[in-house]
């Protein structure tokens, strides 16, 4: 599991990182680095799940940095949005509603969210960004949605 990005840098110095060589468009407030769901966005899933997905990018030889937060059980794809705001905000309703019912969700577009900063390990890196390269949110979201489904009827299955 890769969290070392952070280590040797400063707020300053990852913000800086974060924005030239990321393009993450990151903002300070304090002592902690964040952005909006602009250029980025954000594929939320359970562990379980995400690591489905993961494995799915890997076979296709596709990458996309991924978030976790500590103490918690959701893995963060980030990706770039392909898709209109309209699209997007029809797609994170039918995301709340059955099958899914907010399992596998999406960050609605101008939502600020943290990025793992120097001093905070409430965030941290499960695969580091490497340049400005990320996957598109409706691969990803179809990967997840895929792994949610099959992850579902397994369980169902087990308990007929």
């Amino acid at each position: 599991m890769a969290h070392t990005m952070t280590s040797g840098h400063t707020v300053r110095t990852l913000h800086a990182r974060y924005n030239r060589i990321h393009g993450f468009e990151a903002r300070m407030s304090g002592g902690t680095l964040y952005t909006l769901a602009r250029a980025i966005h954000l594929v939320i899933v359970d562990r379980e799940v995400g690591v489905q997905v993961r494995d799915d990018m890997r076979r296709r030889t596709m990458r996309t940095p991924i978030l976790a937060t500590r103490g918690m059980v959701r893995w963060m794809f980030v990706v770039r949005p392909d898709i209109r705001i309209d699209e997007h905000r029809d797609l994170q309703a039918r995301l709340s509603r059955p099958p899914m019912c907010g399992r596998v969700s999406i960050t609605q577009p101008g939502q600020y969210f943290t990025l793992p900063t120097p001093g905070n390990n409430r965030r941290y890196w499960i695969e580091e960004p490497v340049d400005r390269d990320r996957s598109p949110l409706t691969k990803i979201l179809n990967f997840a949605q895929n792994a949610q489904t099959l992850l579902d009827k397994n369980r169902t299955a087990w308990f007929d």
